[in-house]
């Protein structure tokens, strides 16, 4: 799996519409599809979209991009945009993690040197 380092903290993943041996993932109207398909039907029949979930373009390509909020509000549906993502090779930006695991460790024998 590619995991791409955003440049700023992002509150969101964003499966791409690219494999990850660099393909346009097809079909072309993928995103939608999948958007559709965690929408909910109104009472006068319209689709109505996720909050969580909302397609983008990327690159010029479709994306769907998934606050990571689902992950807690409902861990079935954010496990199956995941799913999808990994099961068709998509390539997928994780949020960006911050400076705190970015950090080399230091070796347990300069910690016993500075305490």
């Amino acid at each position: 799996m590619v995991v791409r380092k955003l440049e700023k903290k992002s509150d969101s993943i964003t499966l791409l519409g690219t494999t990850l041996d660099g393909q346009k993932f097809r079909p072309s109207d993928w995103a939608q599809r999948l958007t559709v398909a965690v929408s909910t039907v109104g009472p006068k029949k319209q689709i109505i979209s996720h909050p969580r979930v909302h397609m983008a373009v990327k690159n010029g390509l479709p994306a769907v991009v998934i606050d990571t909020v689902l992950e807690k509000e409902n861990k079935i549906m954010f496990d199956f945009l995941i799913n999808f993502g990994k099961s068709n090779n998509l390539q997928i930006e994780y949020p960006w993690v911050g400076e705190a695991r970015e950090k080399v460790e230091t070796p347990k024998d300069e910690l016993k040197a500075a305490s």
